[in-house]
């Protein structure tokens, strides 16, 4: 078992993580509670980049319960307090909202 990332709420930084999936590519996702966060790391463990839930296009995203990548690169998140299903990403790096 690798351990990666450091506990903290600083970029690249984990704190109350809440769920992790891995994608046919070898990404690594986790996201966070408090603050509300997507990480992406690679398989080695280095951080990759960072989505805040509470951003302008995810701004209603404030509880990630648990998320999800399939083998065609699409990403999903599920947010609790809102009831919603999120397609967070896709092979060519498009955001789409799914499911309410």
């Amino acid at each position: 078992m690798k351990v990666f990332g450091k506990r903290g709420a600083k970029e690249g930084e984990i704190s109350n993580p809440c769920s992790l999936s891995a994608d046919a590519a070898g990404n690594i996702f986790v996201t966070t509670q408090s603050p509300a966060r997507i990480l992406r790391f690679d398989l080695q463990g280095n951080f990759i980049a960072e989505l805040k839930i509470g951003d302008k296009l995810f701004g209603r995203l404030t509880h990630p319960a648990a998320i999800a990548a399939d083998l065609r690169g699409n990403v999903y998140l599920i947010e609790a307090e809102q009831r919603i299903i999120c397609k967070l990403a896709t092979p060519d790096g498009q955001a789409v909202s799914v499911a309410r």
